[in-house]
Order: structure tokens, then sequence, then C-alpha cells
């Protein structure tokens, strides 16, 4: 039965299947692109033309940034019509970031104003910048953004003419900064401490999340809202708000990633809210990172150089610029697995140290 159903089966010898294979290699696939050869060559033109002009328009700035670009923050040291000093709020100014731009402005011929949680580090601050700086005037605000919009949050005007408050919202800290010639803003709250601390979403808790949200994103918010027509009022004026370099999602750190990319949509909305109602304020959003080597002061140069700059968002440092440029340029898959096995082993690390 199986013999006879094999000699049924048609036979195609070895020379037929050759003429077949011969005669599809004969026929012209290339025949449209032929026909339409000078036109596909155009676009190509085109298309490499662009990106070319793209590539070099974005290698000017980045020149044009971290080169040949001077800081523009001598334009908001200005008397007011009273013959008041200019003066500006640092937030995180107890440490880190935060007290390096305070020295940074101190140099520069600003009063500041340090703003912090923590009282007595606020105070020690401020007394070094005594000591350093004789000439000017510093004032210290206590304020604990994390609780924001709690009755827990309340802030104290320390040292000098400036007695103890206990409110519950902003309005006060607003009244108070209004008497000053306040300039400048820099909400650098979120870049006080390196926040190398990993836990789960799971493990997080409700206050946790919301210590995260309001010291990064609702509290500098709020008090842009609260502080703006002061600045507009004394302009021009600036706002800067430092923020974490990293604009990618970052596992065992949900909140406090997310929240921190809040500041720069923020900015730049900001920006252009500006522009739009005719006020002169500038708005200025400065990215950095802590764990690459930079020294605080270097950060605090760098994010002061970046003053003036034409984008209201940019990356301080110009090592940090080059090092995100080809952290972008990585396939989506490739960083995901970078950033799984580099949190996977800094866990590691911890659970051996603990």
């Amino acid at each position: 039965m199986n013999t006879s159903f094999y000699q049924n089966l048609p036979n195609y010898p070895f020379e037929l299947l050759a003429d077949n294979l011969a005669q599809l290699a004969t026929i012209d696939y290339f025949h449209y692109l032929r026909a339409f050869k000078k036109e596909i060559i155009t676009v190509l033109a085109l298309v490499g033309t662009a990106r070319f002009v793209t590539w070099v328009l974005c290698a000017s700035f980045s020149f044009y940034t971290y080169c040949l670009h001077r800081s523009k923050l001598h334009r908001y040291n200005h008397v007011s019509p009273d013959g008041s000093a200019a003066w500006a709020l640092v937030t995180g100014a107890s440490g880190g970031i935060g007290y390096e731009i305070v020295r940074e402005f101190a140099r520069k011929g600003f009063n500041v104003v340090l703003h912090g949680r923590v009282e007595q580090d606020l105070l020690d601050a401020m007394m070094r910048m005594h000591e350093e700086f004789p000439d000017r005037n510093f004032k210290i605000l206590v304020a604990d953004p994390t609780v924001l919009g709690t009755k827990e949050f309340w802030y104290r005007k320390s040292y000098g003419d400036w007695k103890l408050e206990r409110k519950l919202d902003l309005e006060a800290i607003k009244n108070e900064l209004s008497k000053l010639n306040l300039t400048v803003l820099v909400n650098c709250a979120n870049a006080e401490a390196k926040h190398t601390d990993l836990g789960r979403i799971l493990d997080e808790n409700e206050k946790s999340i919301w210590k995260h949200i309001n010291s990064d994103a609702l509290y500098p918010i709020q008090l842009f809202r609260a502080l703006l027509p002061t600045l507009i009022s004394n302009a021009p004026s600036l706002i800067i708000n430092v923020t974490s370099l990293s604009d990618k999602g970052i596992p065992l750190k949900i909140s406090a990633s997310a929240s921190r990319s809040f500041l720069s949509r923020m900015t730049e909305s900001s920006a252009l809210e500006m522009k739009l109602d005719g006020y002169d304020v500038e708005a200025l959003c400065v990215r950095v990172s802590r764990c690459m080597g930079q020294t605080d002061s270097t950060l605090a140069r760098a994010i002061i150089a970046r003053v003036g700059s034409r984008r209201s968002v940019v990356v301080g440092h110009w090592y940090q610029f080059l090092y995100k440029g080809l952290i972008d340029l990585l396939p989506g898959r490739l960083w995901d697995w970078c950033i799984i096995h580099y949190i996977r082993g800094m866990t590691d690390i911890k659970c051996k140290g603990s």
C-alpha cells in the first residue's frame, strides 16, 4: 500500500527545480526602485541634511552653554527703589549643594535667607557664613516641607529680630519675605542629601510617599506660587530649581524619582507662562548628580554658571551633560538591563553590609 502511494506521487527532477530557481533569479525586483531613483536619493539627502543640521545645532548650543556662556546672575543683584540690597532664598541650605549655593550668592554680593528643616544645622551654617562673609546679611527660615498641608506644618523665624511663629500655611512666610528685596528663589531641598536609601513600593507607607512628594514636588511649586508676586514686584528676578540628573524610572525609588522629575516640567511651564504674561522672571531648572565625582562646591558653581541659559532646563556640569548624552543613546531594553543589574548589585551590597 505504501509502495503504490509513493508511485502515484509526481516525479520532479532536479533539472526542473533548477530551471524554476533560474527564472526567479531573472525577475527584476528593483524595477520600481530604479524608476524612482532620483526621488529616493533626494529624500535620503534631505533626511541626512536635516539630521546633520540638528546635530550641528545641538553641538553648537552645548559648546556655547559650557564654554562661551557667562552667568547672568549679576542682572538680579540690584537694589530696590528704597535702596534695599538684593536677597536670595535658598532651600536645603544647611548642607550639601544648597550650602555651597549660599556661599556663591554671598560671594556675588547677595544677602541670603537660609531655609531648612533643622534649626541648629541652619544656625551653624549661618555662623560659618558670617565668619566668611562679614559684610553680608543672613537670616534663617526653619520649615519642614515634608509635612506640607498637614497640621504639623509650621515655620520658625529665627535669629535677630525674627521671632518665633507658628502657622499652618505659606502666607506667613510670604508676608515676611515680601518685606525683603527678594530677587532670587532657589529650590534645592531635594539635593540636600544623596538619598541612597532604597525601598520597594510595597514596603512604603502613605506617610513616606507624601514625604518625598511634598519635599521634592509640592513644596517647590507652592513656594513658587506664594513668592511669585514678590518676585514680580522686584523684577528682574530669578527662580532656580535644582533637581536630579536622571529623568528615567529607577526601581526601588519610585516616589523619589517620580517627584523629582516633576520639577523639570514645572520649570518649563513656568518659563513659558512668565514669557506669556510679560514678566521679567527667569525660570531655570538645573539638573545635577552628586554621585559622579564632582564636589558640592563644583556643582554649585556649575549651577550659578547656567543662569541666563537660553533653555529653561539644562544639565549643570559639562561632564554630566556628556554622560547623560551617552546614556540617552542606549536602547531602552539595554538601559532597563543596566539599571536593574545596578540596583540589584546595590541591594546585595547593602544586605551584606547589614
